[in-house]
């Protein structure tokens, strides 16, 4: 059976879609069929002779070693280790912390995302959102949005075309089905939610740190780590000792890809990606504005504007008059 657990969940790009990738992840990926028997035997320490210890790997990692035989410690070790904390990544942490097992989840970035990204959370993860009592803190960063793309000339145009992106409008029949409905928050909001979920649960998830290797044998995973140094998200280092370069080794028993569609893990494996095209250079800015004198109560997932040669796109971002704009670059013409 193989150690490596890839979670084919395209966050980043969209229309780059990893072979085999389910959209319904990450939550049905999360926990694939040979973790959900043993969980039990997971969270156990491996056996060895004397108890458990915290030491330090690089500057911020802390794990578990076991002692060996001899008395030495051996190398840091994990039930499973998690590339990439972006919702995929926190939710499949998240699910494992809270039945006891032993998570470290790492992030080449120095936090969680500091743009809004995706703003479309779907029923079946706000069940779960629900099931593990963080609904509230999720819809706290809610938007109140009308479930489709909005096509007119310039913002706030009466003369307007809806077009649907899959999200339907709750329903009396939907409301049979679940006791929750979608929630439209920013994945700047969602993030730090699983992130103080996974770690109030036991997880740890340590930033700044990249998968540089890891080696399968029958037992599992040994991965190589290296601390990038406390740097912020311009490169800049953020105050205190740069340890940048430090390298360490993570024993685990499987090894889980939530790292996006340049995963490490995936190009490791030799899992190839299947290109579904391009749509063009986009450039894209975060401004806070009130806005309800312009689009009213008509306030849209994605308000596209412009035309077919010079589309540019509006994105309500949070529930604070933050709003993105989005336009079309071409640097072919400078």
């Amino acid at each position: 059976m193989s150690a490596v657990l890839p979670m084919l969940v395209p966050v980043r790009t969209p229309f780059r879609m990893p072979l085999g990738a389910s959209l319904r992840a990450p939550l049905r990926a999360s926990v694939p069929a040979p973790l959900r028997a043993p969980f039990g035997a997971l969270a156990r320490r491996p056996r060895s002779g004397g108890g458990p210890a915290i030491v330090a790997g690089p500057p911020g990692l802390g794990v578990d070693r076991g002692f060996g035989v001899d008395g030495r410690p051996r190398r840091a070790t994990c039930d499973v280790l998690v590339v990439g904390a972006g919702p995929g990544g926190l939710t499949t942490a998240a699910a494992l912390a809270r039945l006891g097992v032993h998570v470290l989840v790492v992030d080449r970035h120095a936090a969680t995302s500091i743009f809004p990204r995706a703003t479309g959370v779907s029923t079946r993860t706000m069940e779960v959102m629900r099931a593990w009592g963080l609904e509230e803190r999720v819809r706290a960063g809610a938007m109140s949005l009308r479930p489709f793309v909005s096509m007119s000339r310039m913002l706030g145009d009466r003369d307007l075309v809806e077009m649907p992106i899959g999200f339907a409008p709750p329903t009396e029949d939907a409301a049979a089905l679940s006791p929750t409905t979608p929630c439209f928050c920013a994945q700047d909001h969602l993030e730090p939610v699983l992130l103080e979920d996974v770690r109030a649960h036991g997880g740890q998830v340590r930033f700044d740190t990249e998968l540089t290797g890891f080696a399968m044998d029958d037992d599992g995973v040994t991965a190589t780590l290296r601390f990038n140094g406390g740097r912020d998200h311009r490169g800049r280092r953020s105050g205190g000792r740069d340890h940048g370069g430090t390298e360490t080794s993570v024993r685990a028993r499987f090894l889980v890809g939530a790292d996006g569609p340049r995963s490490a893990v995936r190009a490791g494996l030799g899992i190839d990606v299947e290109d579904l095209g391009h749509l063009g250079e986009w450039v894209s800015v975060l401004f806070g504005a009130d806005l309800s004198g312009v689009v009213g109560d008509r306030r849209y997932v994605l308000h596209a504007v412009g035309s077919r040669e010079e589309p540019a796109l509006f994105v309500p971002t949070g529930n604070d008059d933050r709003w993105q704009y989005a336009w079309q670059w071409h640097p072919e013409r400078g």
